[in-house]
């Protein structure tokens, strides 16, 4: 009886526990100090959670990111994909391992991105930020369609239907 009911109680814990850890892990604010910059990592995390394995394609062709270490922060490490995007992105414009700036910033994810790319001179308003965003945002468009074919599918659909008769007076 005890062996039934503690099988019963671990399969009902693990039934709503990955709900739950669903929802918290979908409130990804990235704190970068610039709106348009939150706005396009938020964006673009969501897209990378509807496909992880396009996230992962861009990041390996684009910024050379290797494979398995994007597999290991966005799997067992749990990191929000925005933020795996964002270290390697600027761990590509400054020319070094992705690897360590995700390690640099690890004890530093509470407070956000903002202190930290400060730290490497990427201030608001230079050109290094205004690069970071632009890739960001062009990352961001080219994952967004990817996101939601069944959306543009419907709209097409609705495009060719015929108009609605009107009833006989």
């Amino acid at each position: 009886m005890k062996i039934r009911t503690v099988c019963l109680l671990a399969s009902l814990a693990c039934a709503f526990a990955l709900p739950l850890a669903a929802k918290v892990a979908t409130n990804y604010l990235p704190r970068s100090g610039d709106a348009a910059l939150d706005s396009d990592l938020i964006a673009l995390d969501e897209a990378a959670r509807a496909s992880q394995s396009a996230l992962i394609d861009a990041m390996v062709s684009e910024l050379g990111a290797p494979r398995y270490l994007l597999r290991e922060y966005l799997g067992p490490k749990r990191w929000a994909p925005g933020d795996v995007y964002c270290a390697c992105a600027i761990a590509y414009q400054l020319q070094r391992p992705c690897l360590d700036m995700l390690r640099e910033y690890e004890p530093r994810r509470s407070e956000g991105w903002s202190a930290f790319v400060r730290s490497f001179g990427l201030l608001p308003g230079t050109s290094g930020f205004d690069v970071l965003k632009e890739r960001i945002g062009k990352a961001r468009a080219r994952l967004a369609p990817a996101q939601a074919p069944e959306a543009s599918m419907k709209q097409d659909v609705a495009a060719d239907a015929p108009p609605a008769k009107e009833g006989k007076k």
